[in-house]
């Protein structure tokens, strides 16, 4: 090979190694880009997921988790994309699903693409509020609707104000009711607990709808008595979110693992006894024969 064809090879091999060295680095760049966005996106749905778990969602809390699910749904890998699709189809069906899960495997895939170290799962949520604070280990919706249900008591309350003055549901939840679910919290279970408050609101709302025309009610379901009570007029719409709230609130407790405890029994016991209360004073004006 003559010198004139050595350096044409060598300027050949040379334009090819720089040719070679610009594709690697554009493709390496190109995929360090995904991978930023990736990322940017991920974080922002965990931190939108996070900020609107075990609080009053507000109009803003639901659009951040409508587009974190998106976000999720687009950009997440095979599991996270599968529990989103599991969250979006249990909130749309109940109006409440448990995010512990989704945020689980969003933390640990982050921390992963940073390359942070492992943490343990039991994540506490701290919750600053007006009324105080609190830490909890779930994610679930029942801080949120354990709010929106004590403030659909507290406006169902409202009803009955001019017969019996203002009553809230600090001034309620120490009577003898609330005193007997706490002890059934304590003596038997926290599920007993509650399974009796709900079995008092039913005998309530039986009351409230049976007449000599349609007999008892005792083969309706609570939602059919709920139902039938707003549209005659006997119950506000705040009285039957309230009642609904319980049930929704029962059903999140038992889905928690190992089942609801003392504290939240006793939450649940507030709640009751107002909405006991408020459908007492419904009974009450129920038209003679109605």
């Amino acid at each position: 090979m003559t010198q004139g064809e050595l350096t044409v090879l060598s300027v050949t091999v040379g334009a090819l190694l720089v040719v070679g060295g610009w594709l690697v680095n554009q493709g390496v760049a190109r995929r360090a880009a995904r991978r930023q966005t990736r990322i940017e996106y991920l974080l922002s749905a965990y931190r939108g997921l996070e900020d609107a778990s075990n609080r009053v969602m507000s109009s803003e809390h639901r659009h951040d988790v409508e587009r974190a699910i998106s976000d999720v749904q687009l950009l997440g890998s095979v599991l996270e994309v599968r529990l989103a699709d599991e969250f979006a189809q249990s909130f749309a069906r109940d109006g409440h699903a448990n995010l512990d899960s989704l945020l689980e495997a969003l933390r640990r895939s982050l921390r992963e693409e940073l390359l942070l170290g492992s943490v343990p799962t039991n994540r506490v949520i701290l919750r600053v509020t007006d009324s105080g604070s609190t830490a909890s280990n779930e994610s679930s919706a029942w801080g949120k609707q354990r709010e929106d249900t004590a403030r659909a008591v507290n406006a169902a309350l409202l009803v009955g104000q001019g017969e019996t003055g203002s009553v809230g549901i600090g001034l309620l939840s120490d009577g003898s009711q609330s005193a007997e679910l706490r002890s059934l919290a304590r003596d038997e279970s926290p599920a007993a607990s509650m399974d009796a408050g709900l079995a008092q609101v039913r005998s309530r709302l039986e009351a409230l709808v049976a007449t000599e025309a349609t007999g008892p009610a005792d083969n309706r379901t609570s939602s059919e008595l709920v139902r039938e009570a707003l549209e005659s007029g006997l119950i506000d719409n705040q009285l039957a979110v309230a009642i609904r709230g319980l049930g929704v609130l029962r059903h999140l407790a038992e889905g928690q693992p190992g089942g609801p405890d003392v504290q939240e029994a006793d939450e649940f016991s507030d709640l009751v006894v107002p909405t006991l209360f408020a459908l007492d004073v419904a009974v009450s004006r129920r038209p003679p024969g109605g």
